[in-house]
């Protein structure tokens, strides 16, 4: 049975919708002088519908196909199909209850003179059509892409009428002495919107949502361009410090249910979490994902014990084992926000000694002594690496100034 890279491999050159040219390597679309990044999944989608161009689709084909080691529902096939009627221009309103087999929307070309495939949208647009829906399936009949609308949970309905995520891009003044950028809201909504975690292809945010009158925080994204986020946490748990696996493909956080902290993984596409690292007793305060590693490993901030300081560990989840990376003094407040270097060597991270007097240190990946970097005793507010790895940026007071101050690593 195929799987997604699989699919990429069969498309490796490329293929055409209509006026677009799709990069299966590379997740992306683009026509003339726009480009439009897809997630991971949503292309996934659309090469399988691609490979089976005039047949029929079953939801459980994509899910066999795409999500080849992930359980997920029938609303996340549903929402990659949603997408791909967003990026070629569909009009979800616009139902029909049968297909004309001479105009068919998407059909598969092989030109014998090239390697490349082509997928061309000769008449028609990406459709929805009211048959089918008893057997909740998605069909490819002459071309066309069909969706039975399925009534979803109360709760996937209140997820998808949700919007929001808000973070403020700020840019430091540059060493050239230009003017800096202002700061643009990306978005303003109710209640509070933390801790944001931007992909690294930069399309996507994943961030922590305290709703009004809400009695839990949940993890949300965001995808530029979208009207609404996707909620990847349940509503009952408290959930926080959200994470990108390198290649997107996940987001960790950490959640607390019935006073016991755990790290969590969901797909970034939504499904349902796993639960891969339960503390009872010690709490966790935030995680990163590390990069360029041979194996998939989180850096978590957590307790060694109950009421003792906290310390930073490499978290394995395929084998669900720990790795202490430092040990802070017992009675300090101990080592916080673990940044992994761009390669993925270091790893910076807030020691503090108390509350508000905190300092910088950084650690190798591999362990080692951690090597302080700032010697100011103040709040640090975020750290993050130079886009080279030579440097960090972070935010705190010095000398009565709140700002964004720049040291060497």
């Amino acid at each position: 049975m195929p799987d997604a890279p699989s699919l990429r491999e069969h498309f490796s050159d490329g293929l055409r919708v209509g006026e677009w040219f799709v990069e299966p390597m590379r997740n992306r679309i683009r026509r003339d002088e726009e480009e439009i990044q897809l997630e991971p999944k949503v292309m996934s989608v659309l090469l399988c519908l691609a490979k089976r161009s005039g047949k029929t689709v079953t939801k459980d084909r994509f899910k066999d196909e795409v999500w080849t080691e992930t359980v997920v529902t029938d609303d996340v096939v549903s929402r990659c199909i949603s997408q791909l009627r967003k990026v070629f221009d569909d009009d979800p309103q616009e139902e029909s209850s049968s297909v004309d087999e001479s105009t068919s929307a998407l059909t598969v070309e092989e030109n014998t003179n090239s390697v490349q495939r082509l997928l061309q949208t000769v008449t028609g647009r990406l459709r929805t059509s009211t048959t089918d829906a008893e057997d909740r399936r998605i069909v490819v009949a002459g071309g066309a892409i069909r969706r039975g609308w399925v009534l979803g949970t109360a709760a996937v309905l209140a997820a998808l009428l949700i919007f929001g995520v808000g973070f403020w891009m700020v840019a430091n003044l540059s060493a050239s002495g230009e003017a800096p950028l202002s700061a643009v809201p990306f978005t303003s909504f109710p209640g509070e919107e933390v801790e944001p975690a931007l992909s690294s292809a930069g399309h996507q945010v994943a961030f922590a949502w305290h709703k009004p009158d809400s009695q839990t925080q949940n993890i949300y994204l965001m995808q530029r361009g979208a009207e609404e986020p996707l909620q990847l946490s349940a509503d009952s748990t408290t959930d926080w410090s959200p994470a990108w696996s390198p290649e997107e493909r996940f987001v960790a956080y950490v959640q607390s249910v019935d006073e016991t902290h755990r790290v969590s993984i969901v797909p970034s596409i939504g499904g349902q979490p796993s639960v891969t690292l339960t503390l009872r007793r010690r709490d966790i305060e935030s995680l990163a994902w590390l990069p360029s590693s041979s194996r998939r490993t989180l850096v978590v901030s957590a307790q060694r014990q109950p009421h003792q300081a906290f310390g930073l560990s490499k978290y394995f989840p395929d084998a669900d084992s720990l790795a202490s990376l430092t040990s802070p003094p017992l009675w300090s407040a101990g080592d916080r926000d673990p940044v992994p270097s761009p390669d993925g060597s270091q790893i910076a991270f807030v020691r503090g000694t108390v509350q508000g007097v905190e300092d910088i240190f950084v650690v190798p990946a591999g362990g080692g002594t951690p090597t302080q970097v700032t010697t100011d005793s103040t709040a640090i507010d975020g750290v993050a690496w130079g886009a080279e790895g030579s440097s960090l940026i972070y935010a705190a007071e010095r000398g009565g100034v709140s700002g964004l101050w720049s040291v060497d690593a």
